[in-house]
């Protein structure tokens, strides 16, 4: 049986961490117990106290996840820190360690087997080890992508090929999400950061295989590319001064390639002012399936929503990185 109260610690106070800490206060189900972040500005404040709504707590910051995690023994540590799966290994491990699951919002560790087997691999055996579930989820990659894909063909006969679209008015979003899309940036410099691949959205890879592995489809490739989009007049944004010429934003594309066909197609757009943001989801099969959401998923919110709804599920898993084609169905509880 689940406790009735599940203590958790958050690792990570950026946006979306914040967001995480500021969420739980509303869930019963849900007590934090510990705070960790490696911002000299964070340590030693109340966490309650750096939050966008201040509640103060009585849990300090500290800067080392190892000692909190000893100190507290949760039984999640939430993960909130970093798109790479190999910068966040180290951490994951001392939670696994210390005998916590983990809930995690690196985009890398949603579905990793393909990109990473070797550190799959070993946090995989970890986690079995010491009887705990590791598990990568958000919004995308972990559902709108992915999971909620695949719950779709939950009533086909038979799918085809399937393609997401995602559009975002970056306008609306936080000054971070515009600079990891390449708002303000000159061509030049957006082409060099896409090479660095330092832009974009994360997780394409990710979300094309969980799918795929998922249908029993077999790819043959992947591929990706990125393109800006560009100011057709000059303006001026709340966040910067945009000329014409400027990068305003991006599109991305993802496509998976079963005996060359397209099989998979996943399309995120995101930039300043762009019209009718939605996210649809196009199945072509028997039955052909369109799902769209109008004005899309809020990114922020859903991601912290996602994150502690999974919680209580990862606690009825069975030990193991594991994905969310594996987890029992996520959903919102009073």
């Amino acid at each position: 049986m689940i406790p009735e109260e599940i203590s958790f610690v958050q690792c990570g106070l950026g946006p979306i961490g914040l967001e995480l800490v500021q969420q739980a206060f509303d869930r019963e189900n849900l007590r934090l117990v510990g705070a960790v972040d490696i911002s000299p500005e964070f340590t030693g404040q109340d966490v309650g106290a750096i939050l966008p709504e201040q509640k103060l707590t009585g849990i300090p910051v500290t800067a080392n996840l190892k000692e909190t995690l000893k100190e507290t023994r949760p039984r999640v540590l939430v993960h909130a820190t970093v798109s790479s799966f190999r910068k966040a290994y180290p951490q994951l491990l001392e939670a696994v360690q210390t005998g916590s699951a983990v809930v995690s919002t690196c985009e890398e560790l949603s579905y990793p087997w393909q990109a990473s087997p070797d550190l799959s691999d070993s946090l995989d055996r970890a986690a079995k080890y010491h009887n705990v579930a590791v598990l990568g989820t958000g919004v995308n990659p972990g559902f709108l992508m992915d999971a909620l894909v695949l719950t779709l063909t939950g009533v086909s006969k038979k799918v085809e090929t399937i393609a997401v679209h995602r559009i975002i008015d970056a306008s609306k979003r936080r000054l971070s999400f515009q600079e990891k899309i390449g708002v303000g940036l000159d061509i030049a410099t957006f082409k060099e950061r896409v090479k660095g691949k330092t832009l974009g959205h994360k997780g394409f890879h990710e979300s094309i295989h969980m799918v795929a592995d998922g249908l029993g489809w077999r790819l043959d490739r992947v591929t990706q590319r990125i393109e800006p989009v560009v100011a057709e007049t000059s303006f001026r944004s709340p966040a910067c001064s945009i000329k014409k010429g400027d990068v305003i934003g991006l599109r991305q594309e993802g496509c998976g390639y079963s005996r060359k066909e397209r099989k998979i197609v996943l399309k995120f757009e995101a930039y300043l002012n762009a019209e009718n943001p939605c996210d649809r989801i196009r199945l072509e099969g028997t039955p052909p399936l369109v799902l769209e959401i109008p004005g899309g998923v809020p990114g922020d919110t859903a991601t912290a929503s996602i994150v502690l709804n999974a919680i209580p599920r990862i606690l009825m898993c069975p030990p193991g990185l594991i994905t969310m084609r594996d987890l029992p169905l996520i959903h919102w509880r009073a």
